[in-house]
C-alpha cells in the first residue's frame, strides 16, 4: 500500500540524503542500490499509477510523507524528468497545506488545521499524525524550501501553548482538546533545533522514546552550528 511505502521511504531517503555526500567508506553500492529502488519501485510506482488516488492523499499527514520524499529525491536524483515529477509534488503538496493552516482558536501566535482538505472544522489534526506534517515542514525550511521562520515559530508555539501547555497537560487535538500520552515522533521534537527555549523545554519532557532522543540530540548539534 502507498500509505505503509510512504511512511518507511520518508526514513529511507532522509537516509540517502544523508549519505550523499560522505566520503565512499565501503557504503556506496549499497547506496546506489537503495536510491534506484527508491526512484524507480517507490516514487515512480506510485507516480505513475495516479498522483491523485496515491500521491496526493486524502488526508494532510499522508500527502505530507509523499512531499517529503519527492524533494528528498529530487536531491539525489540525476534524471531531469524524475525531477521535474518531484517538484511538481513538492510544489501541490507544500500549496495545498499552506492554503490549511488557519489562525489557532486556542492561541493566535500558533496553527491550527484540519487533517481534511478544505476543512477548518475542530478539533482539527490530531498530535500524532500532525507530527507527519511537522517534520516535511521542518525539512523543507532547512532547505529553503518555502517555509518560514515566523512558520516554524508557530508551530513552536503550537507545541508550547496549546498541544503541552505545562507540565504532564498533553492534548491529543491541535485545538488544544482532549488528552494524550506525551508520545511525540520526529516531528514536534524537530522544533527543538530552531529555538533554545523549546528545546529546553523539551529536555524537561518525560516521554522519552528512541527517535525523540535521537532528534533531541541532532536538535543540540544544531543549535550549537
Amino acid at each position: 500500500m502507498p500509505l505503509y511505502e510512504s511512511y518507511l521511504w520518508r526514513y529511507g531517503t532522509n537516509l540517502l540524503v544523508a549519505m550523499k555526500d560522505l566520503p565512499d567508506t565501503g557504503y556506496r553500492a549499497r547506496y546506489q542500490r537503495l536510491l534506484a529502488f527508491a526512484e524507480s519501485d517507490v516514487f515512480d510506482k506510485w507516480f505513475s499509477r495516479g498522483t491523485r488516488d496515491y500521491i496526493y492523499r486524502e488526508r494532510t499527514h499522508m500527502a505530507a510523507h509523499w512531499a517529503l520524499i519527492a524533494m528528498n529525491i529530487a536531491h539525489l536524483t540525476a534524471d531531469q524528468t524524475r525531477k521535474a515529477h518531484c517538484n511538481t509534488v513538492v510544489d501541490h503538496i507544500s500549496s495545498q497545506l499552506r492554503g490549511q493552516l488557519r489562525r489557532n482558536p486556542a492561541e493566535p501566535t500558533a496553527w491550527f488545521w484540519s487533517d481534511e482538505w478544505d476543512s477548518a472544522k475542530r478539533p482539527g489534526q490530531d498530535v500524532g499524525h500532525g507530527n507527519g506534517v511537522v517534520t516535511y515542514v521542518v525539512e523543507a525550511r532547512d532547505r529553503h524550501q518555502g517555509w518560514s521562520a515566523a512558520d516554524v515559530a508557530a508551530f513552536s508555539s503550537l507545541l508550547t501553548r496549546v498541544i503541552w501547555p505545562g507540565g504532564t497537560t498533553y492534548h491529543a487535538y491541535v485545538d488544544g482538546t482532549g488528552t494524550d500520552n506525551g508520545w511525540w515522533s520526529d516531528g514536534f521534537v524537530k522544533l527543538g533545533r530552531y529555538d533554545p527555549a523549546v528545546q529546553l523545554r523539551l529536555e524537561r519532557h518525560q516521554v522519552v522514546n528512541d527517535q525523540f532522543a535521537a532528534n533531541m540530540a541532532l536538535n543540540a548539534r544544531l543549535l550549537r552550528a
